[in-house]
C-alpha cells in the first residue's frame, strides 16, 4: 500500500513538472509609461456628470448643457480648458461656462480670478512614478494663494490616452470633468 502511494505521488510530481516545462515564458512589455507624460498637455472640456454617491446605484446627470458643451451652449460659448506642464509642474485654467468646482479656493464663478486659475500640481501618491507600481490614486492643485482642491483620476491617463477623467466629491455629490486632449 506504501508502494502504491509512493508511485501515485512520483507519478503525480511527474505530471506537473512536465505541465510547468510546457508554460510559456511571458514576453517583456516594456518600459512602464510616466504618469507625468500622461497628464502633461492641454485638455478641454467635453463633458460633466453629476453623480449620487449616496445612492447605491450612482446615478447620475449630465451636466455638459450647463457648461456649454452641446444644446443650447451653441458657438463662442467659452469652455473650460486646463494645462498640466510636465517640467515645471505647473496648472493653467481657462474658465469657462458653468461651476468650476476644479479652481482651488473656489467660492464663486464670479469671484475667481487669475491667481485661483494657476499653480502648481502633484500626484497625490508621489511614491510611485510609474504606472507599472500603481495607478495614480489622483492629483493635487495648488493655486498661488495657497488653496488646494484634491481630484481623484477617473482613470490613469497613459501618453497617448485621448481622455482624462477628473472626479470632485462635494458632499455626498461628486462631479466628474472629462477632457480630451487639445489638438
Amino acid at each position: 500500500m506504501n508502494m502504491r502511494i509512493t508511485l501515485g505521488i512520483m507519478g503525480l510530481s511527474l505530471a506537473m513538472m512536465s505541465m510547468q516545462a510546457c508554460r510559456k515564458d511571458r514576453p517583456e512589455i516594456g518600459e512602464p509609461f510616466s504618469k507625468t507624460d500622461g497628464l502633461a498637455d492641454s485638455w478641454v472640456l467635453t463633458k460633466v456628470l453629476q453623480v449620487d454617491e449616496a445612492n447605491p446605484l450612482k446615478e447620475s446627470r449630465d451636466l455638459s448643457e450647463y457648461y456649454g458643451l452641446g444644446g443650447s451652449g451653441g458657438t463662442g460659448t467659452a469652455i473650460l480648458e486646463i494645462m498640466f506642464d510636465g517640467t515645471d509642474r505647473q496648472f493653467r485654467m481657462t474658465p469657462g461656462q458653468g461651476k468650476n468646482f476644479l479652481a482651488p479656493g473656489f467660492k464663486d464663478p464670479l469671484t475667481i480670478d487669475s491667481l485661483r486659475l494657476k499653480g502648481s500640481w502633484s500626484f497625490t501618491n508621489e511614491l510611485n512614478p510609474s504606472f507599472a507600481e500603481t495607478a495614480p490614486e489622483g492629483i493635487q492643485l495648488i493655486n498661488a494663494m495657497d488653496d488646494t482642491v484634491s481630484l481623484l483620476l477617473d482613470a490613469p491617463v497613459r501618453p497617448y490616452d485621448t481622455e482624462l477623467g477628473l472626479k470632485i466629491v462635494r458632499c455626498k455629490l461628486s462631479y466628474v470633468y472629462y477632457f480630451t486632449r487639445k489638438d
